[in-house]
């Protein structure tokens, strides 16, 4: 099953086809009825297609049954790396084994995915150590996407690019930290995530 929706902005030009959410969400501070359903509505469609991955597999890992909220975004070591606390608990991806959906904070996001272990060979998610993403696309974000709202969404979209390749890391809390994977032995630009 997989829902649908019309793209507003592709990252990689040579895309068609459809992906599975879509929402018109804002950053208000103060979102209207309209915003806060939007909102909603982008939750429910990133938990259903974190469900529906879930549901073809009863062995999958936790990458794949998970909703992961973004607590951190570590762009450069000059910035600051904690989502702020006025829209923290807002960003969040979800991953089935070919799809990635998410919510920047101001706008929901797609891409289709690979993953590959250490010696570079496709992989099933759960054994996994890198994830490629392909054909990123996103709608527009809203215009009362302001301030902090604004600032999360263009450091997660600037770093969830088509072709970027991610490092995938658990801690021992159970946390996920994506990092780019761009040749740099240090302050490779990543996002931390802790599953909800």
């Amino acid at each position: 099953m997989r829902l649908s929706f019309s793209r507003r902005r592709s990252y990689n030009t040579g895309h068609s086809g459809s992906y599975s959410a879509s929402c018109n969400t804002s950053c208000s501070a103060n979102p209207s009825p309209n915003q806060n359903r939007r909102q909603v509505l982008a939750g429910v469609l990133l938990s259903a297609s974190v469900g529906l991955a879930a549901c073809g597999n009863e062995e999958t890992g936790a990458l794949l049954d998970s909703t992961w909220q973004i607590t951190h975004i570590y762009s450069a070591p000059e910035d600051p790396t904690e989502v702020p606390t006025d829209i923290a608990g807002v960003p969040r991806l979800g991953f089935s084994q070919n799809s990635m959906a998410g919510y920047t904070g101001c706008a929901p996001l797609q891409a289709q995915v690979s993953f590959s272990d250490d010696s570079g060979a496709s992989v099933a998610a759960n054994d996994a150590s890198f994830v490629l993403l392909n054909e990123v696309i996103s709608d527009e974000i809203d215009t009362e996407c302001t301030g902090t709202a604004a600032w999360v969404h263009s450091h997660i979209a600037g770093l969830l690019q088509s072709g970027n390749r991610f490092a995938l890391h658990f801690d021992s809390r159970g946390e996920l930290v994506m990092q780019l994977d761009d040749g740099q032995p240090i302050n490779s630009p990543a996002l931390r995530m802790f599953v909800l």
